[in-house]
């Protein structure tokens, strides 16, 4: 039948977001009614869902009867399309962004720095001298109070 392969065009041109508002219309009115082909009656519950929306007129937007109805500027591949490439755009941008912060914030494996007392210094002598005594504060402390010590404290009972 001529109208059912008419309306099948225009249910693939509705998901391809290529109708106008009045072939819209057209495909509400189709699958709300009862002489549904049956290969479209699988969409008939989508269509009247859309159907049973309720438009307000105030945001809605009107045209006069001269102005032509706005058709879809692009379709929904190209939608998906220039979704997909603003995906790949922002996570190459991260990509670059997060590298170059990681290349510019490592320091060479060269480099001493110690802060002592609140203050930087980068003489690697100074740093293994400050780090020296430092440790051997720590060596200094008793026996009784070590790591080993306290460690039999835990797991031995009597």
């Amino acid at each position: 039948m001529m109208k059912d392969e008419d309306m099948k065009r225009l249910t693939e041109r509705f998901f391809e977001g290529e109708t106008t508002l009045e072939e819209e219309q057209t495909l509400y009115a189709y699958y709300n009614g009862t002489d549904i082909s049956a290969e479209l009656k699988e969409y008939a519950e989508v269509f009247r869902d859309f159907a049973a929306l309720s438009f307000d007129k105030e945001t809605t937007p009107s045209f006069d009867k001269t102005e032509e109805a706005p058709k879809a500027i692009i379709g929904t591949k190209s939608k998906r399309l220039f979704l997909r490439i603003a995906v790949a755009a922002s996570v190459t941008l991260l990509a670059a962004i997060g590298t170059f912060h990681l290349l510019s914030s490592t320091s060479s494996d060269e480099e001493c720095v110690a802060y002592i007392y609140g203050k930087k210094y980068t003489d690697p002598a100074l740093v293994n001298q400050e780090m020296r005594r430092t440790m051997s504060e720590f060596s200094d402390i008793d026996e009784e109070n070590g790591v080993e010590s306290q460690l039999r404290d835990m797991f031995i009972t009597e």
